[in-house]
């Protein structure tokens, strides 16, 4: 169940720390505020997310959810002499 909440929560993280930010500059009256800073997090924590479940799988490394991947990792793969 943790794990069920641990993505959305992350990506309220995201929004929160980019509106932060964004409304330090709004207060300062500056081109981008805080709606633009919070949409930039909350898109470059989408990208991070699925490459991460992306990867997760074909790299043999260790899964976001904490289980190992069955696919051999680069040392267990034969390689070519040349």
């Amino acid at each position: 169940m943790i794990y069920n909440m641990e993505r959305p929560l992350r990506l309220v993280t995201a929004a929160a720390l980019g509106s932060l930010i964004g409304f330090e500059r709004e207060r300062l009256l500056w081109a981008a505020g805080m709606r633009t800073h919070m949409l930039v997090c909350v898109g470059i924590w989408t990208v991070a997310a699925v490459g991460l479940a992306v990867a997760g799988p074909l790299s043999g490394r260790q899964h976001l959810d904490g289980h190992h991947s069955d696919h051999p990792g680069p040392k267990d793969q034969p390689t070519k002499s040349i």
